[in-house]
């Protein structure tokens, strides 16, 4: 499969802006961190998967996140040079509990 690495640098850039974000300007948000941003070929949205660590239910973090979708697409603006910000959309990934989860079935086998 051919990977484009434009696609792969602005999503690590924008990973990169959003973590900055989240530890330094948001105090709500302890334990969140980006694990990875997919982002569409015309750049107008971004998937943005977050490892919520802590057990305070991760919804309530998520909307958190979604409320200060403003405050990321202003330090995108600044640091990152696109034509337009991509719009943001949060999600939680779960890829810890399903490796936990496969770990655990192969234990009992």
């Amino acid at each position: 499969m051919k990977t484009n690495f434009k696609y792969d640098r602005i999503s690590e850039k924008l990973k990169q802006v959003i973590n900055d974000v989240i530890d330094q300007r948001i105090e709500d948000l302890d334990f969140i961190t980006v694990v990875d941003v997919e982002i569409t070929k015309d750049l107008q949205d971004a998937k943005v998967y977050v490892q919520i660590v802590t057990n305070d239910e991760p919804t309530k973090k998520l909307r958190i996140l979604s409320k200060n979708e403003g405050l990321f697409k202003k330090e995108i603006a600044k640091k990152v040079q696109l034509r337009k910000i991509p719009n943001l959309y949060f999600y939680q990934d779960d890829s810890l509990e399903n490796y936990n989860k496969i770990d655990n079935l192969l234990k009992k086998v």
